[in-house]
């Protein structure tokens, strides 16, 4: 999907008139989201050892908004768990305000998405790790190998990205938008 197109896909969810249902409640992980919407967070979400899931969540469409509701998503350290993954073929998708840690990544999408105020911390393989056409701002990315990866073009904007392991911000290619990131 080019670019422009995801960006003008994100900008029509975000003022999309409120419909006359709430958001899509989500209250345990082993959530696959199948039907474009928005969705909420309703309580801290963890992984069950050796329970089988290799995603809290699991996106398999577009335009999907998720609200973590400054809620943590915790895959207790399981060695292949993703926090949210966003498969291949979805575009227009939106996370926002919440903390995933502990997992393999944290968010993983090949695809472009739109991540705000997301904190993700000890995640064994990176924090937050998109496809072309991403945007991420105002987050957190501490203590995992690899804080955030993002190919270009994308962008970074006001995000904190120290200790992380092998590398803080890295991005794949040239063309990248980062501006007021705190890196090492």
């Amino acid at each position: 999907m080019p670019i422009g197109a995801f960006w003008c896909s994100a900008f029509l969810l975000l003022i999309a008139p409120s419909r006359s249902h709430a958001a899509t409640p989500i209250s345990a992980c082993g959530t696959t989201i199948t039907k474009s919407g928005s969705y909420v967070v309703t309580k801290n979400l963890a992984l069950k050892k050796s329970g089988g899931l290799s995603a809290c969540i699991l996106i398999n469409t577009s335009f999907v908004s998720i609200d973590l509701g400054g809620f943590t998503i915790d895959c207790n350290g399981q060695p292949s768990a993703t926090g949210i993954l966003i498969e291949d073929s979805s575009t227009g998708v939106i996370i926002r305000k919440g903390v995933i840690a502990g997992c393999h990544f944290g968010i993983n999408a090949e695809s472009g998405a739109l991540i705000e105020g997301v904190t993700t911390l000890a995640n064994s393989a990176s924090g937050i790790s998109l496809g072309p056409g991403s945007l991420v701002t105002k987050g957190i990315s501490n203590n995992n190998d690899l804080g955030i990866a993002l190919p270009c073009a994308s962008g970074a904007l006001d995000n904190t990205v120290l200790g992380n392991l092998t590398n803080s911000l890295i991005t794949i290619g040239s063309g990248c938008a980062l501006l007021n990131n705190l890196t090492p």
